[in-house]
């Protein structure tokens, strides 16, 4: 038998390309002989411009965590009973 289509799919979209960044593409040209450096500099772009998207994320996610406790902690209004007894 074939594999299910699904999981291929799946792999399929977790396949990452690798490929070098063209020197017109770099952020700062420092001029000949210093070509490692450039390089270092786009990277600590790249790794500064990761951590605030993590960072942006987990926001988000603590935003969504917040709410999802408040509703679970507080129940809505008309979904509890109340109780009255007439005292005479």
């Amino acid at each position: 038998g074939g594999k299910p289509p699904f999981f291929n799919v799946q792999m399929d979209m977790c396949r990452f390309e690798e490929k070098e960044i063209p020197r017109f593409s770099l952020p700062v040209r420092l001029g000949n002989g210093k070509e490692e450096m450039e390089l270092e500099i786009l990277e600590e772009i790249i790794q500064q411009n990761y951590i605030k998207i993590i960072e942006d994320v987990n926001a988000i996610l603590k935003k969504i965590e917040d709410k999802l406790k408040e509703k679970s902690a507080v129940p809505a209004a008309g979904t509890h009973k109340t109780e009255q007894k007439i005292i005479r």
